[in-house]
């Protein structure tokens, strides 16, 4: 090629002749490394291990080295296409790219092009400048290395991003300096989907719209960009904005109405949600302001908590009745702005002309005073303020007081705190604030008129369980797909809206969590630590490398914090909401020990950790292994020594000597229990580094636990480290972590039914691996459970013939471990292990071991409000009756679930129930007989011939505490009841922790309503709240309904009606897709009668309606439904 001019690293690398031939390079690796060199020629060069790194990013081939050799000899023979003095040498290990200064770059080309068209849009020069942006945007758009990614390929995608959104916003305000709307338009459209955050392409669009007269759509704009800014980052827009803003209001206004305040009639970007209880109690001190007198409501929480939205909403919510709202902001980063002078300037288009006229003067004179930055006259600003608030009909919101400006301070000092002889002021005014933010000035002026009576704070909480559920309810469809791990993400947001926001947006099927975040996520962590002190700081940054909960002492020696400053690190830390010492976690009912500290978020502990230098990273974490080193082994809690159900649970201190990993396994137990995968992943990798490499268990076990997260988190690492681990274990002493490892790959490997013969492979050859070791070596502890499962997966496969003995010991193995996982929350994993017990006792023909899956399945899809499951066991209910010798003897069982069935109202009532006949063989899990009751249940529900459907309630002698309970309440012996349930409480057993215990929560939920006792509806409403997404039911031989319906009536006992509302309406739901028509009548009665509570004509006719669906549905001659038509 003669005479090359440019060299093309964007779109496809290869060379541009001076006669506009192409000359390209073949191979992708030749691309990437070609592109390297090219853009590191002016440095020292590129190391081999640096270029290896780049082209084979997730781990360099074992014939890497020769490899690479043929990558540069493909590169060198392009850089010969140049000219003789174009060279590409190999110097001390180092590749060094020597170019002519004839050869152009475009990528570099384009970089030069788009600085000069900053320079000549600063210079007036527009039709250059957006001739040169054009150029740049054409070229960026070719994309650099699409395909590839690595970190120094990021790195370079995330440059030329920038310069791209550079390019758009340059070409936008160029074109709007040269009046042409149109194309200014199209860029500002351009630069915000390429910088959704960037508030420069909000502005150009503001103006372009506003130029072309079109003001009510520069107005939506600006409407947007606010409500986005308040949802993801909790911030206003910048001063330049503002200013636009008010250039779009004053022009072509009209006098006779007043511009809307875009805090208070912005539309939401979601419905508002999880918030309304807050809202009522606004609403509620609102209207017990004493007439002519101020009152002042403080709502405080951190960033992204809400605060804004709920001003909004209460904004929204009183100028619905006609009442004057004026919203401004008092985090200004110009002197020349005041919050409380741009609250008056808002109000001049609603004022009467003759209080106009005396409020224009006062406010010119501020405004002067403000430009000139001299003292502003308060006194005339305080009496302008009454006189617009003369009885009472303004509200006035301002978010963010803890950064607001001294003027407005004084104001509302000299408000709140004049001569009562003073003018009336009947001014209510809602401040928003981060508590940890609130100067001594500002806390001083609270704790003054807080004397007065004049000051309510409200702590906005954060997100429960619930609250999370129906807030991700809002969310765009894709993210709801993304949000299987509720609890995961509840514990990395920790029950911040925005963080949890941002979270359900990333891309469920990458394993690393921050590196698919939206925008924000590190902006939002760098505003909530810029004000750390130093040591303050550094601790931070350490607590990051030792994982979500931590040891406070440990992490101070590894940051090198003076002993004397330990405790004022904490405090602030703590102050700053970023730690806790108290266990918040929803998802964790285990405390800490008395020395551990947890981030309140897991996501800003990933998000300050990943943003450590790796340098940094290393030097934290050998300072933290030094620190573990000196102290001594590491005792870990009771419930992390236990085996889990494959038997290889949490790690104890006889699993390894080596303190620096036990510590991070510890804290890769708590991340997994609370669903921050990516922490615990962050953490199994830490570990596996620090596993001495001779040391084959323990490197076995480190990959399997590893693996497991990374396969739970779908990363595509995670079959390569489960192999590596099931083919250490089974080469070393570590036989049952191989089989929990094999177990999972096969799980992963029959997802794909393309890959259904590689899970058969895996099976057979791992078999045929174990019977080398001999039956005898099987029978160990550590390796029975894991074998049990790993035979079930065998079976399912068909991937060969077991040995019949193993087959019986595993039958039993998996019986006893199914039979251990009782717990509700544990739903999901009792079903997997029933499915399992299936597999094996059908391969052997063991009826009893096929009806005990179908029980254990049956139950644990009944808790879990499944449909399709409890379909699924119905079929293997009746595969194992079929299978039986004598299946007459779990007819009580059949009994029950015709019970059940007829209550919730599935099929039609029969009254008449054969007595059970049961065999003396049958195993515990299925014995007794429950008919009684969920006869109580049906007679609490209001069906009709008590002597059929209820057991006698003349005596609770015989029965279970709470069935007893139960008993008193349908007798009206309501003392008694309240008696056992004081004691049920006060005995401090354990809660909803099995089948039987469950049910017996639900029972003393309705046995507390019904005492209307405040002390035992608060105990029962707490203890009851973990379990709000499960069903109420000893399995599926009893049925109370779903926990969310109980925990709906406990609310309205505590007038918390906006919980109950929320609770019914997800209830509901439940109810109707598994088609039970007594529950959703119960439901939908519920509902009514919340809706009568509000005492509104719109809840009214909503509430009839619902009640006459209720009525419809159910039949008044089987059941009354009375007493929830009453609440």
């Amino acid at each position: 090629m003669a005479g090359p001019v440019r060299l093309q690293l964007l779109g496809e690398v290869g060379i541009v002749g001076a006669d506009g031939d192409f000359m390209s390079l073949s191979s992708s690796q030749s691309q990437i490394a070609a592109a390297r060199l090219v853009l590191e020629r002016r440095r020292s060069g590129t190391s081999r291990r640096e270029l290896a790194s780049t082209i084979w990013p997730d781990e360099l081939p074992d014939t890497w080295a020769s490899a690479l050799r043929s990558v540069i000899t493909r590169v060198r023979r392009l850089v010969e296409e140049l000219g003789p003095e174009a060279s590409l040498e190999s110097v001390g290990g180092r590749y060094i790219l020597r170019l002519p200064c004839a050869v152009r770059i475009d990528l570099e080309d384009a970089l030069h092009g788009l600085a000069q068209a900053r320079d000549d849009l600063a210079a007036g020069r527009l039709s250059t400048a957006r001739a040169l942006a054009a150029a740049a945007i054409s070229a960026f758009g070719n994309g650099f290395l699409r395909d590839h990614e690595s970190t120094w390929a990021n790195t370079v995608h995330q440059q030329l991003a920038d310069a791209l959104a550079d390019a758009h916003d340059i070409a936008a305000r160029a074109a709007l300096a040269d009046g042409d709307p149109a194309a200014a338009l199209v860029s500002a459209r351009a630069l915000i989907e390429s910088a959704p955050l960037r508030e420069s392409g909000y502005r150009s669009m503001m103006e372009a719209h506003l130029d072309a007269g079109n003001r009510a759509e520069s107005l939506a704009v600006y409407a947007r960009l606010r409500s986005i800014l308040s949802d993801e980052l909790g911030i206003d827009p910048a001063p330049e904005t503002e200013d636009v803003y008010f250039r779009m209001l004053s022009a072509g206004s009209d006098d006779s109405r007043a511009p809307e305040s875009p805090r208070a009639h912005g539309a939401p970007t979601r419905p508002f949600v999880a918030r309304g209880g807050v809202i009522t109690e606004l609403v509620e001190i609102w209207r017990a302001v004493i007439p002519g007198s101020p009152a002042l409501t403080l709502i405080t929480g951190e960033l992204g908590l809400g605060k804004t939205s709920v001003a909004n909403e209460f904004a929204r919510t009183v100028m619905s009745g006609g009442t004057a709202v004026v919203a401004c902001v008092g985090r200004a980063t110009d002197r020349r702005r005041s919050a409380i002078v741009d609250a008056v300037a808002q109000l001049l288009p609603t004022l009467t002309s003759s209080v106009r006229l005396q409020v224009e003067p006062v406010l010119g004179d501020a405004q002067r005073a403000l430009t000139d930055d001299s003292p502003i006259p308060i006194g005339p600003l305080v009496s302008v303020i009454c006189r617009v608030a003369r009885g009472g009909a303004l509200v006035l919101i301002i978010d963010d007081v803890d950064e607001v400006d001294q003027t407005t301070l004084e104001v509302l000092h000299a408000l709140f705190l004049r001569d009562p002889a003073a003018q009336p002021c009947g001014l209510f005014v809602l401040a928003t604030a981060e508590k940890s933010r609130l100067d001594s000035t500002a806390l001083r002026f609270l704790h003054e008129i807080e004397r007065e009576g004049s000051v309510r704070r409200i702590d906005l909480p954060r997100f429960g369980l619930v609250d999370a559920h129906e807030f991700i309810s809002t969310l765009p469809a894709v993210a709801q797909e993304n949000a299987a791990q509720l609890g995961r993400l509840l514990t990395a947001s920790g029950g911040n809206p925005y963080l949890l926001a941002r979270l359900v947006e990333t891309d469920s099927r990458r394993h690393d969590l921050l590196a698919t975040l939206v925008g924000g996520l590190r902006d939002y962590t760098r505003i909530r630590t810029a004000d750390l002190a130093p040591s303050s700081a550094r601790f931070l940054r350490v607590a990051a490398v030792a994982g979500p909960a931590f040891d406070a002492e440990l992490v101070a020696r590894a940051a090198e914090v003076h002993i004397n400053e330990i405790a004022l690190v904490l405090d602030e830390l703590v102050r700053s909401e970023l730690i806790s010492a108290d266990d918040v976690s929803p998802c964790s009912p285990e405390g800490l020990r008395p020395e551990e500290y947890r981030f309140l978020h897991g996501a800003i502990c990933d998000t300050v950790y990943s943003d450590l230098p790796k340098t940094e990273r290393v030097r934290f974490h050998r300072r933290l292994a030094e620190e573990l080193g000196q102290r001594g082994s590491l005792v870990l809690p009771e419930s992390h020594r236990v085996r889990g159900p494959w038997g290889i649970g949490a790690i104890s201190v006889a699993d390894s000597a080596d303190p620096a990993i036990e510590s991070r396994w510890h804290a890769a137990e708590q991340a997994t229990d609370n669903g921050d995968l990516d922490g615990a992943i962050r953490l199994r990798r830490d570990a596996l580094d620090l596993v001495p490499p001779h040391d084959e268990s323990l490197r076995a076990r480190a990959l399997s636990l590893l693996g497991v997260d990374e396969l739970r988190a779908g990363s595509p690492h995670a079959r390569m480290h489960l192999m590596e681990a099931t083919m250490l274990g089974l080469g070393s002493n570590a036989v049952g972590v191989a089989l929990a490892a094999a177990s999972r790959l096969v799980d992963d490997l029959a997802i794909d039914p393309s890959l259904a013969d590689d899970a058969r492979s895996t099976c057979q050859q791992v078999l045929d691996s174990l019977r080398l070791l001999g039956l005898p070596a099987l029978a160990e502890q550590n390796i029975e459970r894991p074998l049990a499962r790993f035979l079930a997966r065998h079976v399912r496969f068909e991937a060969g013939v077991v040995e019949p003995d193993l087959m019986r010991r595993s039958i039993g193995t998996l019986t006893e471990l199914t039979e251990e996982v009782g717990d509700p929350l544990q739903a999901g994993t009792r079903i997997e292990l029933a499915r399992e017990l299936g597999h094996l006792a059908r391969r052997v023909g063991d009826p009893e071991a096929l009806v005990l899956s179908a029980h254990h399945g049956a139950s644990g899809a009944a808790i879990r409000q499944c449909p399709d499951e409890t379909r699924e066991f119905d079929g293997v209910w009746a595969e194992a009756m079929r299978m039986h010798p004598t299946p007459e003897k779990y007819t009580h069982l059949w009994a029950e679930r015709h019970l059940v069935a007829a209550t919730n109202g599935v099929r039609s009532a029969q009254p008449s129930v054969s007595p059970p006949i049961q065999g003396r063989d049958i195993a515990s899990a299925l014995a007794g007989d429950l008919l009684g009751r969920q006869r109580l249940v049906a007679r609490w529900l209001g069906f009709r011939n008590p002597d059929a459907w209820s057991s006698s309630t003349s005596s609770a002698h015989g029965l279970r505490a709470a069935d007893a309970g139960l008993s008193d309440v349908l007798a009206g012996r309501a003392s008694a009841a309240r008696s056992r349930l004081r004691m049920m409480l006060s005995a401090g057993g354990p809660f909803a922790v099995d089948d039987a215990s469950l049910h017996d929560a639900a029972v003393m939920a309705i046995i507390a309503v019904d005492s209307s006792e405040p002390d035992l509806i608060g105990q029962v409403r707490e203890k009851l709240q973990p379990f709000a997404l499960v069903s109420a039911a000893h399995g599926y031989r009893t049925s109370v309904g779903p926990v969310s319906f109980h925990l709906a009536r406990l609310a309205m006992a505590e007038h918390d009606l906006d919980d109950a509302e929320r609770l019914l309406i997800s209830g509901l739901t439940t109810v109707s897709r598994a088609r039970s028509r007594v529950w959703v009548a119960v439901h939908q009665l519920g509902i009514a009668a919340i809706l009568d509570r509000r005492r509104t004509s719109g809840d009214a006719v909503a509430a009839q309606a619902f009640r006459e669906e209720a009525r419809r549905i159910i039949d008044p001659r089987i059941v009354s439904l009375s007493v929830f038509d009453a609440v």
